[in-house]
């Protein structure tokens, strides 16, 4: 596929030209300055402005094959808008070979580029990348970065035009194989003493130095302004290892200069409930864990600002200075606050587990998520919070603030407990979307109370709309474990009014049926289910030690479905699978998730 060339030599991805069409289709020579005539040869694809009358103005710009690439870090750069724009706008007329003076150019009205800059934001193709093929969110959101990195280079108008959309996203998540310098390269030299002995009177340094947000925090140093635009915020939480130069030289030549690293420590000067020693030691270091709560801390200024996450990897949250930016804004800056989504997010392979052992989390908890839980709920419109690892320890406090705004919680892959989660659901009264994995210990004991745990999500029970439940079982390999169960089932959900989506393990809603029992009514699923639900999953992990059970609970899921006009309608409306599976089939392979646990199934 060709892709669109820039007058830098920068390339950004072809669909540039089916938003134009898409946008200009009903676009006429009566409602705009100019018409879009766009020819697709096999080859190439040439954007032309005409005149109403049908004259041809000038071509904008060509596509052609390319496999030039712009990276990432072109997003800082392009705040030097009078050399770089007079640089593309002379060498846009040398590559098209135009006579400025016979043909001027007639530019777009600037809400048409806006028309067509909205659909490559919301169509853009995602890049081929080795590196980023594992996350498709940050992978979407580099190439929407190089995209209009390109096009903000072509000419100063553009660049103004383009600049909302190029910091609107901002996504910063290295590869978790990407390795990056460690602070000890610097052998604990200071930066501001490395500035002072810069040489003044220098080659430039062959290649931009420092990673991505180190260069955009320099941007924003000189132009604030530019952090109104961001709406969301990706970035990798940083261990106090990672640094942000590999040698000497690198940190001399392209630090910060003494002007900016003044500006750093006058913010971090006025910065409360933190350990400001700690910020100016981690700035004076060249340490990237401060750059980055920096960063977070000039986008906090955008009035516009919806949805951070902080991708955790490495250390502990408490004391990085990531999370210490965030207590800030959920704290002081907590009337300006517009943040609604808020993910600790993790990484994860290629087919959606994650790189950690859950049991190494379950003896160890390195990263202490479930301390920043206080500090999120005070976000006063905060809607949404997804958060990996959070394994509350004993010492977890009782009450935790109430959050009357939050509608969705997911709490993934940490060591959480039906009474843990139970507090978080009395701190969220208005809770309408809830995922969860409850992990238990079985070597310990480790439990599931049905009972505790229908009591907790009662509290909720007049606006939860989507509940998901997992059970994880540690060490469930060992071959020497008991076979483990639940502690009664859970109660009758009836009253659960609103109830849209629900998905738990069919040993938490079916108890142990006894042989030779032909009358099953007793235990059919309509008398627990709510009559509100539209969509039932469940999940035959962890199975029932009972085989009897095992087999009776798909039967009733069966028996369920069959008579739920509105489930089967929806069963029978999916693709099938297999040309003769049968209805029992569909809901089996369908509806019911996991393998048989056991051989004699």
């Amino acid at each position: 596929m060709g892709r669109w060339t820039n007058y830098d030599g920068h390339a950004a991805a072809s669909p540039v030209h089916n938003p134009l069409k898409q946008a200009l289709r009903n676009c006429t020579s009566s409602s705009c300055a100019c018409a879009v005539l766009i020819n697709e040869p096999q080859m190439s694809q040439k954007l032309r402005v005409y005149h109403p009358n049908g004259i041809p103005d000038s071509s904008i710009c060509t596509a052609e094959p390319s496999t030039a690439e712009t990276s990432i870090e072109e997003l800082e750069s392009n705040t030097a808008e009078p050399e770089s724009s007079k640089a593309g706008l002379e060498s846009s007329t040398e590559e098209l070979s135009i006579d400025a003076s016979k043909f001027p150019w007639t530019p777009f009205p600037a809400d048409l580029w806006c028309i067509v800059l909205d659909f490559l934001d919301n169509q853009v193709i995602p890049l081929d990348d080795d590196l980023s093929k594992d996350d498709n969110e940050v992978r979407w959101d580099t190439a929407a970065r190089r995209d209009f990195a390109a096009i903000s280079l072509v000419s100063r108008r553009l660049h103004r035009i383009a600049e909302p959309y190029l910091y609107g996203r901002i996504t910063w998540i290295p590869h978790i194989n990407v390795e990056s310098p460690n602070i000890g390269l610097l052998g604990g030299q200071d930066m501001k003493v490395l500035a002072k002995t810069r040489r003044k009177k220098r080659l430039e340094y062959p290649w931009k130095s420092g990673p991505p947000p180190f260069l955009l925090l320099r941007t924003l140093i000189h132009r604030p302004t530019l952090a109104r635009h961001c709406k969301t915020v990706k970035l990798y939480a940083a261990s106090p290892e990672r640094g942000l130069f590999w040698d000497i030289f690198e940190a001399r030549e392209g630090a910060f200069t003494l002007e900016e690293l003044g500006v750093c420590e006058k913010t971090i000067i006025r910065l409360p409930d933190v350990s400001r020693k700690n910020w100016l030691d981690a700035l004076h270091q060249g340490r990237l864990d401060v750059v980055l709560g920096m960063l977070l801390l000039r986008f906090s200024r955008s009035p516009i600002l919806k949805t951070i996450d902080l991708r955790i990897r490495d250390e502990s949250t408490v004391g990085n200075p990531i999370f210490e930016a965030l207590t800030i804004l959920a704290t002081v800056q907590r009337p300006f606050s517009s943040v609604t989504s808020i993910t600790f997010s993790m990484d994860k392979g290629y087919d959606e587990d994650s790189w950690w052992w859950l049991e190494d989390h379950h003896i160890e908890d390195e990263f202490d998520v479930d301390t920043q839980v206080s500090k999120l709920l005070k976000f006063p419109q905060l809607k949404s919070l997804a958060l990996n690892f959070c394994s509350p320890d004993p010492t977890w406090p009782d009450v935790l603030p109430v959050s009357t705004t939050l509608k969705r919680l997911s709490l993934k892959f940490g060591s959480l407990r039906e009474r843990m989660l139970g507090q978080l659901i009395e701190a969220t009264p208005l809770l309408e979307e809830l995922e969860c994995d409850l992990a238990y210990d079985r070597f310990i004991g480790g439990q599931l109370d049905c009972t505790i745990l229908s009591r907790s999500l009662r509290r909720v029970k007049n606006t939860l709309t989507s509940l998901s439940i997992t059970i994880i079982l540690l060490w469930k390999i060992e071959r020497d474990a008991e076979p483990w169960d639940v502690r009664e089932t859970m109660d009758s959900m009836k009253d659960f009014k609103r109830l849209r989506y629900l998905d738990v393990p069919l040993i938490t809603i079916v108890p142990v049926i006894p042989q030779g029992i032909t009358n099953l009514s007793k235990y059919a699923l309509s008398a627990l289910l709510p009559d509100s639900l539209h969509e039932f999953k469940t999940n035959r992990h962890p199975a029932s030690p009972d085989k009897h059970t095992r087999k009776t609970a798909e039967k009733l899921v069966i028996e369920y479905i069959r008579k739920n006009d509105r489930m089967r309608e929806r069963l029978l409306a999916m693709p099938k699978a297999w040309p003769d599976i049968t209805f029992e089939g569909r809901v089996t392979n369908g509806l019911i998730r996991g393998c048989h646990e056991y051989s004699d199934w």
